[in-house]
């Protein structure tokens, strides 16, 4: 049996970078998981990726804690064998 994989993405505003991501990993082979931590946005974000991708696990911060928190929180949320960091 393959290994599990956490794809963790770390978000902060910017939408289209994000639906961009996540629309390339939605096209890979492998399975895998992703963990998006929205580290404290203060657009429209979170509303969207709840709406628009509701498979991808959403973790939310109320205020920007940092890439290295926001990391840690996405890998301590998941449970993989494998763990991606996408920024």
């Amino acid at each position: 049996m393959p290994p599990s994989i956490d794809v963790v993405i770390v978000a902060y505003g910017r939408y289209e970078l994000t639906e961009h991501c996540l629309r390339h990993l939605r096209e890979q082979t492998i399975d895998h998981r992703v963990i998006l931590v929205d580290n404290g946005s203060t657009d429209d974000s979170r509303a969207r990726v709840r709406a628009e991708w509701p498979e991808v696990q959403l973790e939310c911060f109320e205020d920007n804690r940092g890439f290295a928190e926001a990391c840690n929180h996405g890998v301590a949320a998941g449970s993989g064998e494998i763990v991606v960091l996408l920024n």
